[in-house]
C-alpha cells in the first residue's frame, strides 16, 4: 500500500537501472540498503554513496520504500513487532522510464510485488513460484486497479496473529482469539473496532474467508474464539 509517512527510523533504497537497445549490455538492477542499525553504506546521496557510476544507474529509475513503520506511542505501543496499521503500510515511490510522471496511485501492492515489477520494467521473465505479481501496469497507469487485499502474519512469539487490508476495511484476528474490524473511509488511525457491528457480519466472514485462503486455519488461537479486543 503506497503511503507517506513521516516515521522513517530504518531506510530502504532500490535503485533500478533499465538500458536500452540491442547492443547494450543486459539489464542491471542496483540495490541499495540502508537500515537503522547498520547505517556505514550511507542512503543514495549521501557522499559514502554517490560515485559516478550509481548517478548513471540512477538516472534510469528509482524505487524509494522500507521494510515496516514504527507505533512510537500509538494506542500505548511502541517499536515495530505488531500486524497494525502504522507497522505495516510503508511508503512507496517510484520513477522508471515506463511510469507516469508526477502521479499517485491509490491501488493495493506488497512489498512482495517488487521483485517481478523489477523483472517486468527490465523485460525480463519472472519465476513462476513468486507469490507477488507485477505493478507495472499501475506505475504505467496510476488509475489501473491494484490487489484486491493485502496480507499479513506474524509468528506466535510475538503474540500477534493475522490481518487482511482491502481499499476500505482491515481484519484482524489476533492469537489471543480477539478480532478487530476497522473502517478507513472513516476511522484511518483505526481508534474504532466496529467488529460487533450486526450489518458487518457478512463482510467478516468474506474478510475471515480471505485469510483462511491465504494462511489455512491459524493455529494457536485462544479459547472463546474471536471476540471482542481490548482495542474497542
Amino acid at each position: 500500500m503506497s503511503c507517506a509517512t513521516p516515521m522513517l527510523v530504518a531506510l530502504s533504497w532500490l535503485t533500478l537501472s533499465v538500458l536500452h537497445g540491442a547492443a547494450d549490455p543486459p539489464p542491471n538492477i542496483l540495490f541499495l540498503i540502508a537500515d537503522d542499525l547498520g547505517t556505514r553504506l550511507g542512503c543514495y546521496g549521501d557522499r559514502a554513496a554517490i560515485t559516478p557510476n550509481l548517478d548513471r544507474l540512477a538516472t534510469g529509475g528509482v524505487l524509494f520504500s522500507r521494510d515496516q513503520g514504527y507505533h512510537l506511542g500509538w494506542r500505548g505501543q511502541w517499536c515495530k513487532h505488531s500486524i497494525d496499521e502504522q507497522v505495516l503500510r510503508v511508503p512507496l515511490i517510484v520513477r522508471c522510464p515506463q511510469g507516469a510522471r508526477g502521479a499517485r496511485a491509490n491501488g493495493i501492492v506488497e512489498l512482495l510485488d517488487l521483485f517481478p515489477t523489477f523483472c517486468d520494467v527490465a523485460g525480463l521473465p519472472a519465476p513462476d513460484a513468486l507469490d507477488g505479481r507485477s505493478f507495472l501496469p499501475m506505475l504505467e497507469d496510476p488509475k489501473a486497479e491494484g490487489k484486491a487485499a493485502a496480507f499479513a502474519s506474524m509468528p506466535p512469539i510475538w503474540g500477534n496473529g493475522r490481518t487482511v487490508r482491502t481499499a476500505r476495511w482491515r481484519l484482524v484476528e489476533r492469537l489471543d482469539g480477539s478480532s478487530e474490524l476497522y473502517d478507513h473511509d472513516s476511522d484511518s488511525a483505526e481508534y474504532f473496532n466496529v467488529i460487533h457491528d450486526p450489518v458487518h457480519e457478512p463482510l467478516v466472514r468474506r474478510l475471515h474467508a480471505m485469510l483462511e485462503k491465504e494462511f489455512g486455519p491459524m493455529k494457536g488461537v485462544g479459547r472463546g474464539g474471536f471476540g471482542p479486543s481490548a482495542a474497542e
